[in-house]
């Protein structure tokens, strides 16, 4: 189990490192994550430092990254009311 203070930003970029370095496609754990925890909406900067740490090419991981506005349909004004 991941789970940081909210469980919004940081448990889900943590969540997604776990299930990139288990072999899950990258773009399908972050689809596995939305279904899970809907509300979510991971960290990009963790999510490329554990990106860097996996090995995972710039490119792939800046490709799946600018799909998270697409899966995760939250505006950052919802997130923020989460986080407050």
């Amino acid at each position: 189990m991941v789970h940081f203070h909210a469980g919004v930003s940081r448990s889900p970029a943590g969540a997604w490192i776990v299930l990139v370095a288990r072999g899950w496609d990258a773009e399908d754990a972050l689809l596995e994550i939305k279904r899970i925890r809907p509300e979510a909406w991971p960290n990009t900067t963790l999510m490329r430092l554990g990106g860097k740490v996996l090995g995972i090419p710039e490119h792939e991981l800046e490709r799946v990254i600018k799909k998270i506005p697409e899966i995760f349909s939250i505006c950052r004004d919802d997130l923020n009311k989460i986080l407050i």
